[in-house]
């Protein structure tokens, strides 16, 4: 006796990998003062929360170490014990315009970064981010009220949610996994639409509901 044929085995599941972005701004007035610091020394932010982890930025008018003293270096840096965050920053120095001045502040020097932070290693660092005769010698510097910001751009790279099947029937006829025809003599795995929107409408139902799925035998 021939053995019936079994309707095909079909799943699916998404996964959603958005991310958190933030913005903090360290301004620093008198920087001519400031770079006077030796290489080493830093100017530090108070701390702030991106993607549910607190930050810091250190800027170095001096660099951050004797090989950098010709440059201007900044440090982004996780402020508490986190074991790994993996993040994409981008560091901006503006020279702020004078009292009064309308215009926007330009950016001097910017610089990106995309990677993990460790505990271990849970710093960022823009060595040489910018010279510092070319910044002492800027005319926005020199022009403006000798006021430097720098601006960190810094987006949290959550890891993926675990895997749910919520995928909608008319997903998965645009996927061409199942047919929402109502031809009985129709071979093609087929989904009761109605039910499936049902179940996802009623109050207290998961997203994991499972759909359900038929299969038209040719009579």
């Amino acid at each position: 006796m021939p053995t019936a044929a079994m309707p095909p085995s079909i799943s699916a599941s998404s996964v959603d990998a958005g991310a958190l972005t933030g913005t903090h701004v360290l301004r620093i007035d008198g920087f001519s003062q400031a770079a006077l610091l030796p290489a080493g020394k830093c100017l530090k932010s108070c701390v702030f929360r991106v993607g549910g982890h607190a930050w810091r930025v250190r800027c170095y008018p001096g660099g951050v170490s004797d090989g950098q003293s010709s440059h201007v270096s900044v440090v982004l840096e996780l402020a508490g014990g986190v074991r790994s965050v993996r993040a994409k920053v981008r560091v901006t120095l503006l020279a702020l315009p004078a009292a009064g001045v309308a215009a926007p502040a330009p950016a001097l020097a910017a610089a990106e970064y995309t990677g993990t932070f460790r505990m271990k290693w849970a710093r960022c660092s823009f060595g040489s981010l910018i010279g510092r005769k070319a910044l002492e010698g800027s005319t926005h510097l020199v022009d403006g009220d000798d006021c430097l910001a720098v601006r960190c751009d810094v987006t949290v790279i959550p890891k993926p949610a675990p895997a749910r099947p919520v995928v909608r029937p008319d997903e998965l006829e645009r996927l061409g996994l199942v047919c929402t025809c109502k031809d009985d003599l129709c071979k093609r795995p087929h989904v009761r639409a109605a039910e499936a929107a049902d179940e996802f409408t009623k109050p207290g139902r998961s997203h994991g509901t499972l759909l359900r799925f038929l299969r038209c035998l040719q009579m």
